[in-house]
């Protein structure tokens, strides 16, 4: 049995996040783990474990481009 993909989502509108989460979760093998703002999502990526990013592009901090 496969393991599930483990999806960092990253998007500062919490309500989004949450919903962006549900959809991809629903959608397919994968566990959605989601950060609220760029730092946090570099953390949650320092910490390793997940196999693909999805980001929002524009966030106060940076855009999608540049943190990722």
């Amino acid at each position: 049995m496969e393991t599930p993909a483990r999806v960092l989502l990253v998007d500062d509108d919490e309500r989004f996040a949450e919903l962006a989460s549900t959809y991809l979760e629903r959608s397919g093998d994968v566990t959605v783990v989601t950060e609220t703002d760029a730092a946090a999502g570099l953390d949650r990526l320092d910490g390793g474990g997940i196999d693909c990013v999805v980001s929002d592009y524009e966030m106060p901090e940076t855009d999608g481009l540049g943190f990722l």
